[in-house]
């Protein structure tokens, strides 16, 4: 889906009203921005329903590796890799203790 259009005012209801004070509105006008505004928050309404579901949160499949950081994944994987090497120590350590205990 394309960007919905965005708003723009084509009349200055200022300008008609300093001009013709005490006329009415002209509808023809007052129609038309407001079928604009309409066109204008209707897209967006269909835009935004594209990636937000009804409980606020992004829809399912709406974010894809495109919109992630650079990097992302190898910082992940890094702390991933560090965290596993610490408990790899660990339980090395431990092991190394319980073969030294059984020796002695």
């Amino acid at each position: 889906m394309a960007r919905p259009p965005a708003y723009t005012r084509n009349y200055s209801f200022s300008n008609f009203e300093t001009n013709n004070p005490g006329q009415p509105k002209p509808g023809v006008q007052l129609d038309t921005e407001y079928d604009n505004v309409s066109v204008a928050m209707t897209g967006t309404q269909a835009a935004l329903a594209l990636i937000q579901r009804d409980d606020g949160r992004l829809a399912n499949g709406s974010v894809g590796v495109d919109q992630l950081v650079p990097g992302l994944f190898e910082d992940v994987a890094d702390a991933i890799i560090a965290a596993a090497a610490i408990e790899a120590n660990r339980a090395a350590n431990y092991a190394q203790s319980a073969a030294n205990s059984a020796n002695s």
